[in-house]
């Protein structure tokens, strides 16, 4: 039984390529988004940007290593880790899950009353960040399954992965 049913006929290098681009472009427009259109992110949001970078950075190394195929399995987990988090994400913005994000810190004195009042801290279940209503963090959790899925696709459509 052929478990992939189409080829996907790119070097490991365009692919490497590829994540590298994508996951500059997705960390870009995060920070575009919190500096210039002011949206404060929430914890969730910086553990996402947190793999989008090293996402960024392992296909960086996959781009010039020698032993990319082990790259390549690396950014398959980044990838998977990244899927789980932005589902989770997205799961407590739709309020299907409980927002363990709201914690506040606890307050000692009167400086970290006045911290806590310039930087309140933002709850995960807000869902400020939407493009055409859609939380961002279901689409980072598209994203990253369809690159998870082309990556997977790639690796079985060759035989021998170490050809490239």
């Amino acid at each position: 039984m052929k478990l992939c049913n189409w080829k996907i006929d790119i070097s490991l290098k365009t692919m490497f390529c590829a994540l590298f681009l994508v996951s500059s472009a997705v960390l870009l427009a995060s920070l575009i988004s919190e500096y210039v259109f002011l949206l404060v992110p929430c914890k969730l949001c910086n553990i996402q940007r947190i793999l989008y970078g090293l996402l960024a950075f392992a296909a960086l190394i996959g781009f010039f290593c020698p032993l990319n195929t082990w790259i390549r399995k690396a950014c398959q987990g980044i990838l998977l880790a990244l899927f789980a988090t932005a589902s989770y994400h997205t799961l407590v913005q739709v309020g299907i899950l409980d927002d363990r994000c709201s914690t506040s810190p606890q307050i000692v004195d009167a400086s970290s009353f006045k911290a806590l009042l310039k930087n309140p801290p933002v709850p995960c279940s807000s869902g400020t960040w939407k493009i055409v209503k859609v939380p961002v963090a279901s689409l980072n959790a598209g994203l990253s399954l369809f690159l998870l899925g082309v990556i997977s696709r790639r690796s079985c459509s060759r035989r021998n992965p170490l050809s490239d």
